[in-house]
């Protein structure tokens, strides 16, 4: 980690360090991803400044096209209209007694008027419009060759970009935590046999995204999920009656008068709904047989000492009951003196006190404190888990950051532009990720604690299934689609078996099929009749379909992958190369149902990546 001496002050070490230090590093990896790739910033400079003269000039173009074409509109309405008065004030005239002059007036007036309006729709206006229209064709014309000249410039630039950019800005910044180029099976079966994991992606979840890595030495994954969950979603029908009452004058007479009323029912039935989350798997030993839970504590980052001081009263009341309570079960919960920590953190169903004190240190509680009551970038957002030795870490902040996108640059024609973005991505996504792990930094003794030795005794994958995963969903959605499925699809994946350096994984995609149907509600209404209102719904009938993926380990770009998927002898390999993705550091394909990939087919996709691909590539 750069600034040690603020090793286990993570706040600290965010705001005077790595708030300013990220942002700075990706500015010097993207001035050398230019300097590596010759781009002439300064021609491209001049091409951008061109191209912001044309679009101003366009939008300018554009706008008093707009204003000529409703001004066009506009007039033909009024002629219109004058037509229609003059057809008015002309039956007038013919059928009155010729006592008023003004339906004669109109007569004569209004159709002059409106050929006036239609000669100046149709010539002056029609003319300024062609010309108008004309010029904007020109602009657009010359933005696109601009556009086209831009890109052309940058198109090196566009090129260097890879899905290492962020690690590699990451590494060169800060060692607090470390990111691998990919999930070895090795480590997720070490948190599963060696840290206990258990709480894994059930069903009902599925890993769009995986990162890991370490804090110190001490094993982390970090996965972005598609999850569904069922709830009930409410159908709303109406109908509209009518009838007839007799109203009294209250004088023996009276009259009918004819009422309407809109009659609305509902239903409420199960639906799926699908969305996006993420969170982080953090093994360490220290404190093994802790168990607590923590949320977000709502607390108002502002919040002043007066009403702290309260916050910190209350929970005083509320741990000391809890604390006799438990004397009186034979239990012995025992709160700490730092009250404010307590009332921040209300991690109050934790099972060792022990244990408890011992991983929260003053150091560590005033840590925690610093996180929950920042204002930025996110706030208290975060949930806390602690299973023995696995540590889960969600944020709601971690759901909507988007992923660094190695390809999102290619919208841009100015590299000022681009710098900003490409900046912007890499911050965010640190941000992210440190706010993620910034409970687990805040706990020194964390980071004090060496991982434990772990010997993989058997080893069969070279693929691990998180990634496989991920992989998965990287691909054609459309290659796995359940027959008849109308929502999206949650994809889980179980190994299957390896030819050579290829795992084959089953792919499970879970749908659902909308069927229409409607369900007739009975409602009294305001005529003294029950009435059937119908209310339409759809019953959701789950689908789902097997498929067989191949996934491999290819450590390369997307330029080392072009040239690969180029070869003449990797096209003859017909069924893999129809479907081959590259992902992240994977190479894998759709498996066709009778598709035999043997052993000779993997030695010759093994001799073709070496053709291509440095093997030794590190991530630098």
């Amino acid at each position: 980690m750069k600034a040690r001496d603020l090793e286990f002050d993570p706040m600290d070490y965010y705001d005077k360090f790595l708030k300013n230090a990220i942002p700075e590093n990706a500015s010097k990896y993207f001035d050398d991803l230019v300097k590596k790739t010759n781009t002439d910033i300064n021609k491209n400079n001049i091409t951008a400044k061109k191209i912001r003269a044309w679009e101003a000039k366009d939008k300018e173009c554009e706008k008093k096209l707009s204003l000529f074409k409703g001004l066009r509109i506009f007039l033909i309405i009024v002629a219109v209209i004058f037509i229609i008065v003059f057809i008015i004030a002309l039956l007038t005239h013919i059928n009155s007694d010729n006592s008023s002059i003004a339906p004669l007036i109109l007569t004569i007036i209004s159709p002059i008027i409106a050929v006036v309006l239609f000669i100046i729709c149709f010539t002056i206006l029609k003319k300024k419009i062609d010309q108008l229209t004309k010029e904007d064709e020109i602009n657009n014309k010359k933005l696109q060759s601009l556009y086209a000249e831009a890109r052309q410039e940058l198109a090196l630039l566009y090129n260097a970009f890879d899905e290492f950019d962020f690690d590699r800005v990451v590494k060169q910044t800060t060692d607090i935590f470390s990111i691998d180029p990919v999930l070895k099976p090795e480590k997720l079966l070490m948190l599963r046999d060696f840290y206990g994991l258990k709480d894994e992606p059930n069903i009902d979840e599925s890993i769009v995204q995986v990162t890991s890595g370490d804090i110190a030495t001490n094993p982390y994954i970090r996965v972005r999920l598609f999850q569904k969950a069922i709830h009930n979603q409410t159908y709303t029908g109406s109908i509209t009656i009518s009838w007839t009452e007799w109203v009294s004058d209250g004088r023996g007479g009276g009259h009918s008068v004819v009422r309407t009323q809109v009659l609305t029912a509902s239903v409420s039935q199960p639906a799926p709904f699908y969305s996006n989350g993420t969170y982080v798997i953090y093994g360490n030993e220290a404190c093994p047989d802790l168990t607590f839970s923590r949320f977000p504590s709502n607390v108002d980052p502002d919040i002043s000492e007066n009403d702290l001081r309260k916050l910190e009263i209350k929970t005083e009341k509320e741990l000391a009951k809890m604390s006799r309570d438990s004397i009186s079960k034979g239990g012995s919960f025992t709160p700490l003196a730092n009250s404010k920590f307590e009332g921040l953190f209300r991690a109050f169903n934790r099972n060792n006190d022990v244990q408890f004190r011992t991983l929260f240190s003053a150091l560590a509680q005033q840590n925690m404190c610093e996180l929950i009551l920042r204002k930025e970038p996110y706030g208290d957002d975060f949930s806390f888990f602690k299973r023995k030795k696995i540590n889960i870490i969600s944020s709601n902040h971690g759901k909507k950051v988007q992923p660094y996108n190695c390809n999102a640059f290619f919208d841009y024609y100015d590299n000022a532009e681009m710098k900003k973005a490409f900046i912007k991505s890499i911050k965010d996504n640190f941000d992210s990720i440190f706010f993620e792990l910034a409970p687990i930094l805040c706990i020194p003794l964390y980071q004090q604690t060496d991982a434990g030795y772990f010997n993989v005794k058997e080893h069969y994958q070279h693929v691990s299934s998180y990634n496989a995963e991920a992989f998965a969903n990287s691909m054609s959605p459309l290659l796995f689609k359940p027959d008849n499925a109308t929502t999206p699809q949650v994809l889980k994946v179980n190994f299957d078996h390896a030819v050579g350096d290829t795992d084959f994984f089953t792919v499970n995609s879970y749908a659902y099929q909308g069927v229409p149907q409607v369900t007739f509600v009975s409602k009294m209404g305001g005529d003294g009749h029950m009435h059937e209102i119908p209310v339409h719904w759809t019953r959701y009938d789950p689908v789902s379909k097997t498929s067989t993926i191949g996934v491999r380990e290819f450590i390369g770009d997307k330029n080392q992958f072009r040239n690969l998927a180029n070869d003449v002898e990797f096209k003859n390999l017909n069924n893999l190369y129809a479907s081959s993705v590259k992902s992240h550091n994977f190479l894998g394909f759709y498996a066709q149902n009778g598709y035999n990939y043997s052993q000779e087919d993997d030695v010759k996709v093994s001799s073709l990546i070496k053709k291509y691909l440095n093997i030794q590539r590190e991530v630098k």
